[in-house]
């Protein structure tokens, strides 16, 4: 239970953002400017000499107002392809033909400006949802394996929701109860796990993307629309691999939401209850959606089927799983 550096962080660094908001007025705030230098090294003699080894690796998605100015400083090739914004888990695209003894390395610097998005939400001014519409049918739907109506998925949804009927109070049940029941705990590979969010709602533990689900699966059960994101978390001394969500309030539109990161240690109700519709500006979104093909298509089956953030490899002669390369993301924090 003992407070490490981000918690000390974001305590202070949300009421910032809270302010902010109220003092501007606005959704969309405290801009932070950040250099990216991401790596992908796969390791000598993986491939035979003269095998041209593909690659993706984790890109910037720029149609999110909260990541706006993204250049391209430099890339270790001539030849690359940025994936169209329209690809939901987006990609810079390299091919390397490999050198006996020596590692093969993919590299690229950007910069960026990330902002936070707070939304102080009223309950009571969010509207009924249009249901004929495209984007209520779609994030509201079941999408198997892991956002599936199971009789857990139910059984949990009657004790956690009760006879609540308003969307915003719905989903703070959720992001409560998972808080409070279900303790963040590494995972094993997602490509392992049958159905993510049943997996979570029988272990009674996960990581970010797993709690990340089962927040989605019982808000989609409960006709919420919700959707995933995900990339990095770029925060001072936490830089790592990073999954939340979206949910969509009539009347506010698209919310942040970021169950792994939960309830707030504070006494004031917005504060603690940030990450319910709050973001702050140190998610680096790549990814709008999760389980989407590459751009190129890959041939041979991804090391990682659900997400994308450390990037995928192939050449050939099949796919390089994660034991067979090593990534590395170095962040410089910009002033604006």
């Amino acid at each position: 239970t003992t407070k490490d550096g981000l918690d000390l962080f974001l305590e202070k660094k949300i009421p910032e953002i809270i302010n902010e908001a109220e003092f501007k007025n606005s959704n969309l705030i405290t801009p932070q400017k950040f250099k990216l230098n991401y790596t992908l090294t796969v390791d000598a003699n993986t491939v035979p000499a003269g095998e041209v080894i593909r690659c993706w690796l984790p890109y910037p998605r720029e149609s999110d107002e909260r990541q706006k100015d993204i250049e391209l400083i430099s890339v270790d090739s001539k030849e690359y392809i940025i994936a169209p914004d329209d690809r939901m888990q987006r990609t810079l695209y390299i091919k390397k033909k490999a050198v006996a003894n020596q590692p093969t390395i993919f590299n690229y610097e950007l910069s960026y400006t990330g902002f936070s998005r707070y939304f102080e939400i009223d309950p009571n001014k969010i509207g009924e949802y249009k249901k004929d519409t495209d984007l209520y049918k779609k994030y509201t739907s079941e999408r198997e394996p892991h956002i599936v109506f199971t009789n857990k998925i139910k059984s949990a949804s009657k004790e956690i929701v009760g006879n609540e009927s308003n969307p915003y109070l719905i989903a703070k049940k959720i992001f409560t109860w998972i808080n409070n029941n279900i303790p963040w705990a590494g995972a094993r590979e997602y490509s392992t796990i049958r159905n993510i969010s049943e997996y979570c709602i029988t272990n009674m533990h996960g990581d970010c993307g797993i709690k990340t689900l089962l927040f989605m699966t019982l808000c989609r059960y409960n006709r919420i629309p919700v959707k995933w994101q995900s990339g990095w978390m770029l925060h001072p001394g936490e830089v790592n691999l990073h999954d939340w969500a979206e949910v969509y309030f009539e009347g506010y539109g698209w919310v942040p939401v970021d169950q792994s990161f939960g309830l707030v240690d504070s006494k004031i109700e917005k504060e603690k209850y940030f990450f319910l519709g709050g973001i702050d500006s140190y998610h680096f979104i790549v990814n709008d959606d999760y389980s989407k093909d590459l751009y190129p298509m890959k041939i041979f089956s991804r090391s990682e089927t659900v997400d994308f953030q450390r990037g995928e490899v192939e050449w050939r002669g099949g796919n390089l799983y994660f034991d067979q390369w090593d990534y590395n993301m170095q962040v410089e924090y910009l002033s604006n």
